[in-house]
């Protein structure tokens, strides 16, 4: 909260000295809706807008505060009101089309993003984002489609690879899926979700040892990530190494994990 109270502070002396500097207005608001609290951003955002109607982050800003709030109609009229005054703002189009996409128009949501492409086609991020609706729409051919291109365009992404990884395995292509789970680990070693995907995989792939290697390297990347020791310390127990998985469970419960006692209490005893 530290940080928080400190910019805050920052913001608050910057409107004393200058009460119609909307940018301090702005940045209140990013923090109060960074921290959830939303009614306190929109007043901030509302204030801001007064001060200056022609700023667009102003209302992608407040759009996006209600983007998460779930208020997507009325977050899609303050993206349009951003995409009239700046046509090619890319991050419009994008939060945008996650409005559409939570009111159920994944369609709406797609074409937003044809737009956004139709002016940079090399923007990774909407290739992506477009996978996503057509993964929600059944169309798992245009899916994969959007997918690849992202990473084409974005090679060294290691979530998105994950994300395309895991698309791969729930269409079968197992050899394929593991590609992506290496190139994932590969491109960025210290990407979590990477190993702990990974060896998920090869848990259903049948491959406990090689998920227990994984596990051991991202808890060597990551030592202090819980959901790692726990999925690390079940693997263990299900391979009937008891005293490896009290070790882990212990590491766990020293981070203040309840489950890890709880566990460590029934496997291992007191």
């Amino acid at each position: 909260m530290k940080s928080f109270d400190t910019a805050y502070a920052d913001f608050t002396n910057a409107i004393k000295i200058n009460p119609k500097y909307e940018k301090a207005y702005v940045g209140r608001g990013q923090i109060f809706s960074v921290y959830g609290l939303y009614k306190k951003a929109e007043l901030e955002y509302e204030k801001a807008k007064e001060l200056d109607p022609t700023d667009i982050f102003i209302y992608n800003d407040l759009g996006y505060n209600y983007t998460q709030q779930g208020f997507h109609a009325a977050a899609i009229e303050l993206y349009d009101k951003c995409i009239a005054l700046a046509p090619k703002y890319d991050t419009a189009y994008i939060n945008k089309a996650i409005s559409l996409s939570g009111l159920g128009k994944h369609d709406e949501a797609i074409k937003t993003l044809d737009i956004l492409i139709s002016f940079q086609p090399k923007y990774g991020i909407a290739h992506y984002e477009r996978a996503g609706y057509y993964k929600v729409l059944g169309n798992n051919e245009k899916a994969l489609e959007c997918y690849t291109m992202a990473l084409k365009l974005n090679p060294e992404h290691a979530g998105m690879r994950v994300v395309l990884a895991n698309f791969k395995y729930k269409m079968n292509d197992m050899k394929g899926a593991e590609e992506d789970y290496r190139l994932a680990i590969k491109y960025d070693s210290t990407y979590i979700p990477g190993y702990s995907s990974f060896a998920n995989f090869k848990i259903k792939m049948g491959s406990a040892a090689e998920a227990l290697t994984l596990y051991k390297l991202a808890e060597k990347h990551d030592p202090k990530n819980v959901e790692i020791l726990m999925a690390y310390a079940e693997l263990l127990v299900n391979q009937n190494k008891r005293d490896e998985a009290c070790e882990i469970y212990i590491k766990a419960e020293k981070l203040g994990s309840g489950a890890a006692i709880s566990k460590r209490i029934t496997i291992c005893g007191n």
